[in-house]
Order: C-alpha cells, then structure tokens, then sequence
C-alpha cells in the first residue's frame, strides 16, 4: 500500500508530466507553420483574451488554465469549442 506522501509525489510527477506535454503541445501547435493553417475557437465567456489573440494562442491559453477563476463554482467545468487544421506531426504530438 502507498503511504500519503507516495500519493503526493505521484500527483506532483503527473502534474509535472501534463504541464510537459501541453508545453510540447503549444510549440507544435502554435509553430509558424502551423499559423498559416486555418483554424478557429470561441473561448468560454468567462476567459478574457486581448483582441488581437489569435484562435490557436487562446486554445493554448484555455487548455493551460489549471486553477478555478476567482467566480467559477467547484463543479463548474469551462468548455471551449474550435476547429483547428494542424499538420501530421502535430497529431503525433498530440498522440
């Protein structure tokens, strides 16, 4: 049986993996080649971006946010909907 400190270490490390894996995501995702793909998301109502955010820099930003907003609910889950052209290494990053 794990003790408690193993379990926190455990979710420590798979934090440290997911934040890796999104970083790896963003440089694929928002390459420049990538940017010249077509590609488009509209973002939750409570996310506020500078207008000038393109649609791939706001999915990252969405995807990256971890902790609740000061008035989100604690069962309250964000949702975003986007269409994105992306390459094949890309996906094989994603995979």
């Amino acid at each position: 049986m794990l003790s408690t400190t193993s379990y926190r270490i455990e979710v420590l490390d798979s934090f440290e993996a997911l934040k890796q894996a999104l970083n790896s995501f963003k440089k694929a995702f928002c390459c420049q080649i990538e940017k010249e793909l077509p590609g488009w998301f509209q973002a939750p109502s409570q996310l506020f971006f500078p207008i000038e955010s393109a649609s791939r820099e706001k999915t990252i930003a969405f995807l990256s946010q971890m902790e609740y907003l000061n008035n989100q609910e604690p069962r309250e889950i964000l949702i975003g909907s986007g269409v994105f052209s992306v390459h094949e290494s890309t996906l094989l990053t994603i995979q």
